[in-house]
């Protein structure tokens, strides 16, 4: 997205070389998803979940992370905040508003002005 947007410079060094080495990650990363995933649902805490939903949600996936986000609180032993703001988001990622806001409000901590600006952001995108 930043190439595409002209903030960075594919022809720059340092962009060069970070495209490159996650181009060349990607496909054997999502090979290693279903596995990972059983793994995640075997699990006696959340981590894995955890993890398991990162990575559904930066490979475009919501809904999957949204269930993996889930499993991770349900199981806990993981950083809570964190992952009600992340279920928000990929909540957000499919139109869900309000389920979203409800999410991001129970948001504390440090987390919690980032998850007031999620939930603006989930106000306006929610308005016909």
């Amino acid at each position: 997205m930043g190439v595409k947007s002209g903030v960075l410079k594919a022809n720059d060094a340092f962009v060069a070389d970070a495209l490159s080495q996650a181009k060349g990650r990607i496909a054997a990363d999502k090979a290693s998803l279903p596995g990972l995933d059983r793994e995640a649902r075997a699990g006696k805490d959340g981590k894995s979940a955890l993890a398991m939903a990162d990575a559904y949600l930066s490979y475009d996936e919501p809904a999957k992370a949204e269930e993996m986000y889930k499993m991770a609180l349900e199981k806990g032993a993981v950083d809570k905040d964190r992952a009600l703001t992340r279920l928000g988001i990929a909540q957000l990622d499919q139109d869900k508003f309000e389920e979203a806001k409800a999410s991001f409000a129970q948001v504390g901590g440090a987390r919690a002005p980032l998850a007031r600006l999620w939930s603006a952001f989930a106000t306006t995108q929610g308005r016909p």
